[in-house]
């Protein structure tokens, strides 16, 4: 199966990586653990990026760090 996110997932430094849609995030999270380019962690979340109500779009973080 094809990737649909090269790895590594290039983002700017000291940045997470941000996506248009929370189903891409999770998405981008699923597939990266299957791949095992990040291991499986029960503190994994998606959050928006913006304040208000209105998002800017959405990041992959863990809850825990």
């Amino acid at each position: 199966m094809a990737s649909k996110y090269e790895h590594p997932f290039r983002v700017q430094a000291g940045r997470l990586p941000t996506f248009k849609t929370q189903h891409h995030a999770y998405d981008f999270l699923a597939e990266y653990q299957a791949g095992g380019h990040i291991r499986r962690c029960a503190h994994a979340r998606v959050r928006g990026t913006g304040s208000g109500g209105w998002n800017e779009g959405y990041v992959v973080y863990c809850e825990k760090d």
